[in-house]
C-alpha cells in the first residue's frame, strides 16, 4: 500500500533509545536535526550514552505512555527484549507493543508506526525465503523469536499505517553481543556446534538508514528483510572477526550435543542470578533450525534501501571503536 507521508520536520518518538541501535539512531537523528522524544527507563544512562536530556520522558512501556505519544508523527519501536523467561519475552515484545499500539491509536491516529522486529520472528532458511513470509505464516523456533512474531501480529492489526523492519545479527558500536565472539576470536580458537549453517549480518548504520528511510517513504503495511549480501558461513564469520583483530582465525567445529550442553550449562551456572546467560537453550533452539538468511530484495523495492557497509569494512570499524572505548 502507498502513502505520502512527508516528516522531516515531524515529531518522532523513540522507544529503546538506550539500546544499542537506538543510541545509534539517536545520534542520527541529531545529526540531521530531526526533532525526536525518547522514552527511557534511566534518565542518567541516556545522558551517559549522549542523548540530549531535552529529548527525554522517563517511563516504560509497561507505565502511562501518554506524555510519551503526545504530538507524535510517528514512532520508531526500538524497545525490545533479546534474552528472558517466555512470559518475560511475551510481557515485552507483545504486550508492550500492544500497549504502544494503543496509545497512539488514542493520541495520534494516523501516526506512522515502524517496528524493529527481528529476522528470528520468521524462520531459518537457507534461500532467505522465510524472511518475507507474513507473521501468521511463520514458526519461529525460539520463545524470543516467537515474541516478536506476537509483537509484528498486534501492528499488522493496528488502525495505524506502519512498516515492520526484519534484520538479520546486527552489530557495530555499542553492541554486546557479537562483543562476545570478537573476545572469543582475540586468541582463539573460535567453537561451533553442529552442522556449517549462513547466516545473514547488517552493520548498524546501515539499520539506522533503512529506519530513517522507513520514516519517509510512501509505503506503509509491508515486512521488509534487512541485511548485507551475501550471507556468510559461520566458519568464514569468526574468521573474518579474528581476522579485523589480528587475532585468531582458528575454528573448532564439534558435534551438535556440545552446543545443547553447553547453552544446558550456561543455564544451570545463572539460574540464581537476575541476568539471562548470552547463550541458552533458546539461543540454542535458533543455531539447531539451521541457517537464517534474509533475502533483501522487497527492501531495494519498496524502500530503496541496499546496504552500504561491507563486512569487512563493518567488523573492522567496529573493532576500532571498541578498542577506543576499552572493551577489546
Amino acid at each position: 500500500m502507498a502513502l505520502g507521508f512527508p516528516i522531516l520536520s515531524a515529531m518522532i518518538l523513540v522507544t529503546g533509545a538506550t539500546g544499542f541501535v537506538g543510541v545509534n539512531l539517536c545520534k542520527a537523528l541529531d545529526e540531521a536535526g530531526r526533532p525526536y522524544k525518547a522514552l527511557v527507563r534511566s534518565r542518567s544512562k541516556a545522558l551517559a550514552r549522549g542523548l540530549p536530556d531535552t529529548a527525554l520522558v522517563e517511563g516504560d512501556l509497561g507505565g502511562p505512555l501518554d506524555e510519551a505519544v503526545e504530538g507524535v508523527s510517528a514512532v520508531l519501536h526500538l524497545a525490545g527484549l533479546v534474552r528472558g523467561s517466555r512470559e518475560e519475552l511475551f510481557q515485552v515484545n507483545e504486550t508492550g507493543t500492544r500497549r504502544l499500539v494503543e496509545a497512539l491509536e488514542a493520541q495520534a491516529p494516523g501516526a506512522r508506526f515502524v517496528l524493529l522486529s527481528s529476522l528470528a520472528a520468521t524462520g531459518a532458511s537457507r534461500d532467505g525465503s522465510a524472511s518475507l513470509v507474513p507473521p501468521e505464516e511463520c514458526s519461529p523456533p525460539s520463545f524470543y523469536g516467537q515474541s516478536k512474531r506476537a509483537g509484528e501480529l498486534v501492528l499488522r492489526s493496528s488502525r495505524n499505517p506502519w512498516l515492520v523492519l526484519r534484520p538479520g545479527i546486527v552489530f557495530g558500536p555499542w553492541d554486546t553481543d557479537v562483543l562476545i565472539l570478537f573476545k572469543q576470536m582475540r586468541r582463539g580458537p573460535g567453537v561451533l556446534a553442529g552442522s556449517s549453517s549462513h547466516y545473514s549480518m547488517i552493520h548498524v548504520q546501515d539499520l539506522v538508514r533503512a529506519l530513517l528511510l522507513a520514516l519517509d517513504a510512501p509505503v506503509v503495511d509491508q515486512f521488509l528483510p534487512l541485511a548485507q549480501d551475501p550471507p556468510l558461513l559461520d566458519a568464514d564469520w569468526l574468521r573474518m572477526l579474528g581476522r579485523a583483530q589480528q587475532g585468531s582465525e582458528r575454528v573448532l567445529r564439534l558435534p551438535r550435543l556440545f552446543g545443547l550442553l553447553g547453552a544446558s550449562s550456561m543455564e544451570l551456572l545463572y539460574a540464581f542470578r537476575s541476568a539471562t546467560p548470552a547463550f541458552n537453550l533458546d539461543k540454542y533452539r535458533e543455531m539447531r533450525a539451521g541457517s537464517w538468511v534474509i533475502d533483501t530484495s522487497l527492501a531495494r523495492e519498496v524502500l530503496s534501501f541496499e546496504a552500504q557497509i561491507s563486512h569487512e569494512q563493518g567488523f573492522a570499524s567496529t573493532v576500532a571503536w571498541y578498542r577506543e572505548k576499552g572493551w577489546l
